[in-house]
């Protein structure tokens, strides 16, 4: 890994991301500030608010969390006390 840190504060912070744009979507931030034109603003920002895409990211930071732990503990059982 080229980052010493914990994967899954990364991933929880990458799914807060992406929330975030999303909501951004759903306000339609790029047509609040004029920027429909801006090639980079719709790419950036995107266009649409969807729910699958919010149910997409949330299953793909779940999978990343769980291959992680699978990682983790080189595929072997944890047994808490």
């Amino acid at each position: 890994a080229f980052l010493n840190a914990n994967a899954v504060k990364v991933a929880i912070g990458v799914l807060i991301f992406s929330y975030l744009i999303e909501f951004l979507q759903y306000l339609n931030l790029v047509g609040f500030l004029g920027l429909q034109k801006s090639r980079v603003a719709n790419v950036v920002l995107g266009n649409y608010f969807e729910w699958i895409d919010i149910v997409a990211y949330t299953l793909g930071i779940i999978a990343v969390i769980a291959f992680e732990r699978i990682r983790e503990t080189g595929g072997k059982k944890r047994y808490s006390a």
